[in-house]
């Protein structure tokens, strides 16, 4: 036992490292953003709010990393995507405007998404809890991409749905066991998800009427739920296989 809790403290010290240093960079970044400092007090408290159970996820989802003692330059940079999510959902709630500003954050934030997955490749530290993290900013990237276009007015709440999809999925496993299993690497999966991604971050543009920021949000919308679709439904036929009559 002595040798196992040896063995696990130096990945929580680095998860313990990089989330007081992402937390202290984010509140300083929200505080010298702000007009004031009593204008900084609720972003801070709200970021926070997001943040801490956040953090609390990643800490109860750490066994999943094993064998691996070290946090890794990949998980590295999915928490760092993550946080930047959070700093973007606590401004644009605050501040609802589109603009090139969000375009060019949810470009970098496409162009960074599997960074991570080469990164832990070539370094070894693969790891079905970096997989899962990978997938659940990605996940959140759709729920705070929706979450402010709906803010500024340009779509309905109907825009939400691409990014509650996913829980939705989770919550769904829970009473068909089906669903909870693991599905294999899927192109169609990822470039549907993808283009939903760039769809959502294209109607951030002040180019586009809200009547563009809906069509593309209702495409992407579209792809998302054909692609959930077409994996339930492997899942269900899957499992009539396994299990006999």
């Amino acid at each position: 036992m002595a040798n196992l809790i040896g063995s696990a403290a130096p990945l929580h010290r680095e998860v313990m490292g990089s989330a007081l240093g992402a937390g202290v960079l984010a509140l300083t970044f929200l505080t010298l953003a702000a007009p004031t400092v009593m204008d900084a007090l609720p972003l801070a408290v709200r970021f926070l709010m997001t943040f801490v159970p956040a953090a609390i996820w990643v800490w109860r989802q750490l066994p999943a990393h094993a064998p691996h003692v070290h946090w890794g330059w990949a998980n590295h940079v999915t928490a760092g995507r993550g946080c930047v999510l959070l700093i973007w959902l606590v401004w644009g709630w605050e501040q609802p405007v589109l603009g090139w500003e969000s375009v060019a954050l949810g470009t970098a934030f496409l162009l960074a998404d599997g960074l991570d997955g080469t990164i832990a490749r070539r370094q070894g530290t693969a790891s079905p809890f970096g997989a899962r993290f990978d997938l659940e900013v990605d996940a959140l990237f759709v729920l705070v991409a929706g979450l402010l276009l709906l803010r500024t007015g340009q779509v309905g709440a109907w825009v939400l749905i691409s990014g509650l999809l996913r829980y939705g999925y989770l919550l769904a496993g829970r009473w068909q066991p089906a669903l909870s299993r693991a599905l294999p690497p899927s192109r169609r999966r990822a470039v549907f998800g993808v283009t939903n991604a760039a769809l959502l971050t294209a109607g951030f543009a002040p180019v586009f009427s809200a009547a563009w920021v809906q069509a593309m949000a209702g495409v992407g919308l579209t792809l998302v739920l054909l692609s959930f679709l077409i994996d339930m439904g492997a899942l269900q036929a899957r499992s009539r296989k396994i299990i006999p009559d």
